[in-house]
């Protein structure tokens, strides 16, 4: 895996805590919904290559048809390290220490690093040093936001539960 997020890319993010979960959320949508990890052995799994497209999950489209949309993620570049992510036409936003997808306000934009060493990504917001952080606890699976941590090394550690990888949907 190496930096390859276009302008706009279609991905399923998975955690490198134990046993990979997939992030997401769920099939329901309010007008808020906490973005969480979803256990791989849940039985849902990400559309296949070619079955979800860009213009599909942009806001104000239809998605009914679509088996589980609500794992894949739309990255729309603002600049070079920079994006907004929408899942299922929803704004992903950071409230309170914990990642939404909601309806209401802008899109925020999160920076997003390649971290060679680990071959994933870590998710920043952009206006200080919080970024996306994957819940040890069992009980509540929502992503945190909370300050990240980088190892004192060259290339720099980061903790598995900061990491996140890609899986980028091709287009037909």
């Amino acid at each position: 895996m190496s930096n390859n997020l276009d302008s706009v890319t279609v991905a399923t993010i998975y955690s490198l805590t134990d046993g990979e979960p997939y992030v997401g959320i769920p099939p329901i949508l309010p007008a808020i919904v906490p973005v969480t990890l979803i256990d791989r052995d849940s039985g849902l799994q990400p559309p296949k290559a070619g079955q979800v497209s860009v213009a599909s999950l942009n806001p104000g489209t239809d998605h009914h048809g679509i088996d589980n949309v609500f794992l894949q993620f739309v990255f729309n570049r603002v600049n070079e390290n920079t994006y907004t992510l929408t899942v299922n036409g929803l704004h992903v936003v950071a409230r309170r220490g914990r990642l939404f997808a909601s309806v209401y306000g802008p899109p925020e934009q999160f920076r997003i690093t390649y971290a060679e060493r680990h071959n994933a990504y870590i998710i920043q917001k952009t206006d200080g040093p919080s970024g996306w952080v994957a819940p040890i606890d069992e009980e509540n699976r929502q992503i945190l936001i909370r300050p990240l941590i980088v190892g004192p090394s060259e290339p720099p550690f980061y903790p598995s539960t900061q990491l996140f990888r890609f899986v980028i949907s091709d287009e037909e």
